[in-house]
């Protein structure tokens, strides 16, 4: 097996893998078994690119990482007949956009994104790791992320929501994650963006309260819960009430 690492443009840089040379297209050949792919940071990803990696590759790759890469990488990307990446364990799609970026950004780009990102989550079953942090596109476009990954993604280990701006009655579905053992939760702050106001209706105390009296209470394996509200108060008796709760493996 192989990995390749395009963080930060250092190898493409503003090319297509199909327009990369000869010696790299060696590498991308569907004959060779690639089971690591990071594009963190690489903000020109380019749509055939990454569909070409997804569609050759969907019988041994176990990682990819796209943090903080452009979106027209992911949204113009085509998934129709794309193969299930039954292989995949890991899937970092964190977005860290400049605040100029988002402002310019078409509220059409940011529907299309949330559909591929559903699209792509649908196709792997076998996913251990996943990091969606800051999408809260998601939010805007009525995805109920967590009853989507309870169903295509069941055997989940370790989810990142950090400013996914999910709101509590949204977590119902967290228990039906059984393997569950990390959840990273936070929200929107008012110096990131100008979207700071989708967490008006979602006050992480009242996820926190969620959490611990509907939540928790049915989700053994859970070993870590982070959840960050700087400009709310968590009350004690939901603190008291949390510590008793937790699980044994907590």
């Amino acid at each position: 097996s192989s990995g390749i690492n395009a963080e930060y443009g250092e190898v493409y840089e503003d090319e297509t893998i199909e327009n990369a040379g000869p010696g790299l297209l060696e590498v991308f050949a569907p004959t060779n078994s690639l089971s690591a792919c990071s594009f963190r940071g690489y903000v020109n990803l380019r749509p055939k690119s990454l569909e070409y990696i997804l569609r050759n590759f969907s019988d041994t790759l176990e990682y990819l990482n796209l943090s903080g890469t452009n979106l027209e990488g992911l949204t113009n990307m085509s998934t129709d007949s794309l193969p299930e990446l039954n292989k995949m364990k890991v899937f970092i799609a964190a977005i860290y956009p400049r605040q100029k970026d988002v402002e310019e950004l078409p509220h059409s780009l940011h529907t299309r994104c949330s559909q591929q990102l559903v699209a792509l989550l649908k196709l792997m079953p076998n996913l251990r790791v996943l990091n969606l942090s800051q999408n809260y596109h998601l939010r805007f476009n009525g995805v109920d992320i967590v009853s989507l990954l309870s169903e295509h993604c069941p055997l989940l280990e370790e989810l990142h929501l950090t400013k996914c701006a999910v709101p509590a009655e949204k977590l119902l579905n967290l228990p039906k994650l059984k393997f569950l053992k990390r959840l990273i939760l936070g929200v929107v702050h008012d110096r990131d963006l100008s979207y700071s106001e989708i967490d008006a209706a979602t006050n992480l105390v009242e996820c926190f309260k969620f959490l611990t009296y509907r939540i928790l209470p049915h989700m053994s394996n859970l070993e870590e819960l982070s959840i960050e509200d700087p400009t709310h108060a968590f009350p004690a008796d939901d603190i008291v009430a949390f510590i008793d709760t937790a699980g044994p493996k907590f």
